[in-house]
């Protein structure tokens, strides 16, 4: 790490970073909406020992930003929005996992996380969601369970994978409902997910993330609301 660090809570942290190139950053992060482990552990064990496992942690699901980052011998003034989560483990996610489908945004006062990971064949494809939706500070849902994705279209990706022109994730929990539909992707990033280590790559990983058009719609204690904006996702291939 040498020269660069970060300290705080999970209400707010400084970033601070500096290279011999001469680049660096300063930056203060102060969270938005409630920290999340899915109204569980945010764990999930894949051995009947449990010692075998991946987790996953959203420490700032939104974040305002402020601060200087130093290029060209100066320090430039910057803010902005930011987000911040960490995946940790014993298990290699190639192995465990054929495929996944994730997205986090904020539509007005809302912040939306959410994913559903799909296992490996080894067991048998099971569906491992995770989603959590606040309203300023208050969480009105969150859970690893009652999400489900549908995808509609094809396209292909460089490395030959089918992805959808349009994913609708929706989640449902009683009487209570909120559904996630992302349209016209435009692919900003593909490439091979496996990392250059000892790690035996499987069949062709592969990493897309996307921008396009987000609509989040809201029923929840009777209380219904339908917004729209520029959102971000990723759909990842483990094989």
């Amino acid at each position: 790490m040498g020269e660069n660090w970060v300290r705080g809570n999970l209400t707010n942290y400084q970033l601070h970073v500096q290279s011999a190139k001469g680049y660096g950053a300063d930056l203060t992060f102060t969270r938005e909406a409630p920290s999340s482990r899915f109204g569980g552990t945010g764990k999930e064990y894949w051995d009947p020992s449990l010692t075998q496992y991946s987790a996953w942690f959203v420490a700032m699901p939104s974040a305002k930003v402020k601060g200087t980052l130093t290029y060209d011998g100066e320090a430039h003034p910057v803010q902005g929005s930011g987000y911040h989560d960490h995946n940790w483990g014993t298990v290699e996610y190639n192995k465990v996992m054929d495929h996944w489908y994730w997205s986090r945004a904020n539509f007005g006062n809302y912040t939306l996380d959410l994913a559903l990971r799909v296992a490996s064949s080894f067991y048998d494809y099971q569906q491992l969601p995770a989603f959590t939706l606040a309203k300023g500070n208050q969480v009105l849902a969150e859970g690893m369970k009652f999400v489900t994705v549908q995808g509609t279209g094809n396209n292909t990706s460089p490395l030959g994978h089918d992805y959808p022109s349009q994913l609708t994730f929706n989640y449902q929990n009683g009487s209570d409902t909120v559904r996630l539909t992302l349209s016209d992707p435009h692919l900003i990033v593909a490439g091979s997910s496996t990392v250059v280590t000892n790690a035996t790559a499987l069949g062709h990983p592969e990493y897309l993330r996307f921008k396009g058009t987000g609509e989040l719609s809201v029923n929840i204690a009777g209380s219904s609301e339908t917004l729209r904006g520029p959102i971000i996702w990723e759909i990842n291939y483990g094989h």
